[in-house]
């Protein structure tokens, strides 16, 4: 079916804007200009002007990450064996969430102010399609075999599910107010979405697309993870003060948080490693990020990023990992051996959202 008819209309959409818009600049998407190159071996300086008439081929044999750059309407894609940007794209208005898949011959990237999902053809790089979607699309999740991305909707108090074979979207299902980030479960069972106004979670049944159950959460949810064996979720939040410093750990069997670990302010932006054995946490305000072992869920290790982390990917076998700093206008590359920054790729103007697709060999 097509979304269901907002009933934010009039002051309440204009209210909502202004809420998705004032979170960009207190989370860092005011961003400056490009930066010169910082002297670390093997960062790259003069980012590369953002034409949209340039044709992007891409060799499809290599590893290539896609980098949405909100305050230029443009996607960054760089070379991940070269740390290097090879070019860029035009896409809409405020560019936020980026997903595909390796048999996808498509990437999909949300548009937060004009309220639409872009379908680009990865060969060259060129917006094929512009499907509606909500008032205020964000983050997105792809299911395992590509055939489902489900987008978050923060005014519409939704989750969209688009189906890429129809190339459609098929269902809006209603969750809590102002739905944020958002995970499924390793058997794809269960959606769980963080709904940043109504400080809970919506577990979302995916085979009937019914919400089953909501659990209360933090101040002002924002991230949230599933562990590998479907036992724990790992949620962050804003805090009312925007100060929130735990991790928190539901027991996905009854709903109940059975541990809070402690980091520093606003823990909002987290990521599983691909075997399932580390989480990094980034924070904003520390511009750092944490290392949790998730059998122990403990603290690692931490280590300093750029200017206001926000997006983090991995790469096939999680030896590295590359995080946004939006206020840098830059990708960091971490070697997850050493936890150290071995590469800073200058991208366009206030980076938020990551995808790693691996190349065809």
């Amino acid at each position: 079916m097509e979304p269901k008819a907002s009933n934010f209309v009039g002051s309440k959409l204009a209210f909502y804007i202004i809420v998705i818009l004032f979170f960009m600049l207190l989370t860092g998407c005011g961003g400056s200009v490009p930066q010169k190159d910082k002297g670390i071996q093997g960062s790259t300086s003069g980012a590369p002007k953002q034409n949209s008439s340039a044709t992007i081929e891409i060799d499809s044999s290599k590893d290539m990450i896609y980098v949405t750059n909100m305050n230029d309407n443009t996607v960054s894609i760089i070379d991940a064996e070269q740390n290097k940007v090879i070019g860029a794209f035009k896409v809409e208005n405020r560019p936020f969430g980026v997903v595909g898949h390796p048999d996808d011959e498509y990437l999909y990237v949300t548009n937060a102010l004009s309220g639409d999902l872009a379908v680009i053809d990865r060969k060259n790089s060129k917006v094929v399609k512009k499907v509606e979607l909500s008032q205020a699309p964000a983050y997105a999740d792809i299911s395992s075999d590509g055939s489902y991305i489900y987008v978050t909707d923060l005014a519409g108090d939704q989750v969209i599910v688009y189906d890429t074979r129809v190339q459609g979207v098929v269902n809006a299902i209603p969750v809590g107010k102002m739905p944020f980030d958002l995970m499924s479960d390793p058997e794809e069972k269960y959606l769980y979405v963080a709904n940043f106004g109504s400080d809970d979670y919506s577990v979302v049944d995916i085979a009937s697309h019914q919400v089953i159950a909501t659990i209360p959460g933090g101040e002002q949810p924002g991230g949230i993870v599933v562990t590998r064996d479907g036992k724990y979720a790992l949620t962050g939040a804003h805090g009312i003060n925007w100060d929130w410093e735990e991790v928190w750990v539901y027991d996905l069997d009854n709903y109940e948080v059975v541990n809070k670990i402690i980091v520093d302010k606003m823990p909002t932006v987290m990521e599983l490693s691909p075997s399932g054995e580390k989480l990094l946490v980034l924070i904003h305000d520390a511009d750092a990020a944490y290392i949790i072992d998730i059998l122990s869920q403990e603290v690692e290790t931490s280590f300093t990023v750029g200017k206001n982390p926000q997006a983090i990917v991995f790469n096939q076998d999680a030896s590295k990992a590359y995080i946004a700093n939006t206020d840098d206008n830059t990708v960091s590359v971490i070697d997850m051996n050493t936890y150290s920054e071995i590469a800073v790729v200058e991208v366009g103007w206030g980076p938020v959202g990551l995808a790693y697709l691996p190349g065809k060999k």
